[in-house]
């Protein structure tokens, strides 16, 4: 049966990895088959078949998908092979008391499920090997690397995926339903889940004015309860211009997907971070649509810029804006038209001038 194992982690790696390299973007909408990803979606209601059918499935074999299928309880299995310790936990109820609290925070404000699901873990860490390495990325793999060392004990004390399938595996045998839970501890994780929840939902983070979302982003507060965080955006993007955001848009925006100018522009002709997103939150445009898309606008520093603060010819921004949003005036100095600008972050990238550019894309007048 190991067999089955890896061929399924090998359909994993088709989907996520293989055929978007050859344009094929479907493959990501393999991650709607996970009930919790799928609830969180906007689009292609078609797909809602898959994680019905996971569950359904589920009823009739039990916990047959983390057994067989799931790609990281995989990984599990192969890297036990070489750490044979297994870490003791024995508090069999967490797993229960962890999904209410996730669910209550989710209802209440921002589905933070994303940073336990196993199919959205997997698929994020695979960024670090597509995407330009920061030190917050530190973060993804040290959550990862805790998981190696939980083993099978991640599956069953701490991932939600797996508690909803085995909530749903026992319902044949009609045993089980109701875990023993101590009622001071349930109503203890939902009043933890409801202060935490009220807490992100009253708590007004100020977002960066260089926060720029990807072409097609849906509105900001819808944005950050859809997005999973599977980084499929980020990995499809020709010139690793998307990252994930820290704290440039609120505790509620981690992980979401933000272009970063400085390291890479939005491709004019370009659409396929709409096209990868498995939930509609960016939308699927097309490349007309695309480029009548606004997501910022640049602005000159002219204390910075070399033409205007030393006199020096440069027309960089101006020969490489597509838009024609950068003009020129009868000076020689570069001028912005901000009604032109689309704000793709071309002109920032390819600024010449060391460290901060002379010309950036702020994330204003977003339409």
């Amino acid at each position: 049966m190991i067999f089955l194992k890896f061929f399924f982690l090998f359909l994993f790696l088709l989907f996520i990895i293989v055929l978007p390299i050859l344009g094929r973007l479907w493959g990501f909408d393999f991650l709607r088959v996970d009930p919790l990803i799928s609830l969180f979606s906007v689009d292609k209601p078609l797909l809602f078949l898959l994680p019905a059918g996971l569950l359904i499935l589920t009823v009739i074999f039990g916990r047959f998908f983390c057994r067989w299928v799931c790609p990281l309880g995989i990984l599990l299995d192969i890297f036990s092979r070489f750490y044979k310790k297994k870490p003791r936990f024995r508090h069999k109820n967490f797993k229960f008391y962890l999904l209410i609290f996730i669910a209550v925070v989710a209802l209440v404000s921002v589905p933070f499920f994303y940073l336990l699901d196993p199919l959205v873990i997997l698929s994020r860490i695979l960024l670090l090997f597509k995407t330009i390495f920061r030190p917050r990325y530190l973060v993804f793999l040290l959550i990862f690397l805790c998981i190696l060392y939980l083993k099978r004990t991640w599956c069953t004390h701490f991932c939600p995926l797996g508690t909803i399938l085995e909530i749903f595996s026992k319902l044949k045998r009609h045993s089980g339903i109701r875990p023993d839970l101590s009622r001071r501890k349930f109503i203890g994780t939902i009043g933890s889940g409801v202060a935490i929840a009220f807490l992100l939902k009253f708590k007004k983070f100020k977002t960066s004015d260089r926060l720029i979302r990807p072409p097609g982003s849906i509105d900001e507060v819808d944005l950050v309860k859809i997005c999973v965080r599977c980084g499929g955006c980020m990995k499809v993007c020709p010139n690793t211009a998307l990252h994930p955001c820290f704290f440039e848009s609120g505790v509620e925006g981690l992980f979401t997907p933000r272009l970063i100018p400085r390291i890479g522009y939005c491709e004019e002709y370009c659409n396929l971070c709409g096209r990868a997103c498995p939930t509609g939150a960016i939308k699927k445009l097309s490349v007309e649509e695309k480029k009548r898309t606004k997501i910022g606008t640049a602005r000159i520093n002219r204390s910075r810029c070399l033409s205007w603060a030393e006199r020096i010819v440069c027309l960089v921004c101006f020969e490489h804006c597509s838009y024609q949003a950068i003009d020129i005036n009868e000076e020689g100095y570069p001028i912005e038209k901000p009604t032109l600008c689309r704000g793709c972050g071309a002109c920032e990238y390819k600024c010449p001038v060391d460290g901060e550019a002379a010309i950036i894309v702020y994330a204003q007048d977003q339409i």
